[in-house]
C-alpha cells in the first residue's frame, strides 16, 4: 500500500500533535509544575516549537497536494520526496542545508541541520547539538527537571532555526 506525500506529512503533524497533548497533560498541567515553574516554562517552549512544526507540515502537505508521490519541487532548492512507503523527506539545500524527515513506521519527525538533530516521537524527544546529546520522555516531568539546562540550551538552536527558516517553507514560490 503506497501512501502519498501529503498524507505522510499530515501523519507527521498528527504525531507532533499527540506529543503536544502528552506534554500538556503530564508536564504543563501537572501539580509538580506549580512547584517548579522553570520546568513548566521549558515544556511550554517545546510545545510552542512542536505546534509551529506541525503547522508547517500541514501547510506543506496542502501545498504539495493529495495526488503527489515520488518527488515534488516546492521552490528552487526545496524538495519533498518519498524515500519509501515509511518515510517522507522535505529537503532545503540553500541557504542552509535542512532535512525534515517524517518516518511513519516509527511515528517520528526529525529535523536535521548542520548544527544538530531534533527528533520527536510520542515516546521520546532527542536533541543533539555540538556538545549536547539529550534524550527525554516527553510525558515525564522528572526528565524535564533533571535535564532542564541541557534541553534549554540545545533548544535555542532549533527555536531560532524554525522561526527564521523553516516557517518560510510553505510560503516559498515555485
Amino acid at each position: 500500500m503506497s501512501v502519498d506525500i501529503a498524507t505522510s506529512l499530515k501523519t507527521g503533524a498528527g504525531v507532533l500533535r499527540s506529543t503536544i497533548s502528552l506534554i500538556r497533560a503530564n508536564v504543563i498541567e501537572s501539580k509538580k509544575s506549580r512547584e517548579n515553574p522553570r520546568v513548566s516554562s521549558l515544556a511550554a517552549r517545546i510545545v510552542s516549537l512542536l505546534e509551529k512544526l506541525a503547522e508547517i507540515l500541514e501547510l506543506t502537505s496542502q501545498r504539495v497536494g493529495p495526488a503527489s508521490s515520488g518527488i515534488a519541487q516546492l521552490a528552487p532548492y526545496t524538495y519533498v520526496f518519498q524515500v519509501d512507503e515509511k518515510e517522507v523527506v522535505v529537503m532545503r539545500i540553500k541557504p542552509e542545508h535542512t532535512v525534515v524527515s517524517v518516518n511513519i513506521a516509527e511515528k517520528a519527525v526529525s529535523i536535521k541541520l548542520r548544527k544538530g538533530v531534533f527528533e520527536v516521537s510520542p515516546s521520546s524527544l532527542k536533541i543533539k547539538t555540538r556538545g549536547v546529546n539529550v534524550t527525554l520522555n516527553p510525558a515525564d516531568w522528572d526528565h524535564y527537571r533533571e535535564k532542564l539546562n541541557e534541553v534549554k540550551n540545545a533548544l535555542k538552536i532549533f527555536e531560532a532555526f524554525i522561526i527564521r527558516r523553516l516557517s518560510l517553507l510553505p510560503k516559498l514560490k515555485g
